[in-house]
């Protein structure tokens, strides 16, 4: 098995990951402070946590 390691170099917002999950479609989905990253084994996609929301945790 194989690690690798991403951090915000790679396309992450954030280099606090909370929570990581891979949906039916295999993407990989990381939860940080900064919003929702999905990868697809070659970029990651950034959905950003709106700046008018006081407690991204809540979302």
């Amino acid at each position: 098995m194989t690690i690798t390691r991403y951090n915000a170099s790679d396309g992450l917002s954030d280099n606090s990951i909370f929570c990581i999950t891979q949906d039916f479609q295999v993407f990989i989905w990381f939860g940080t402070r900064a919003g929702l990253h999905r990868y697809d084994g070659r970029n990651f996609k950034v959905y950003e946590v709106p700046h008018a929301l006081s407690n991204p945790y809540f979302i």
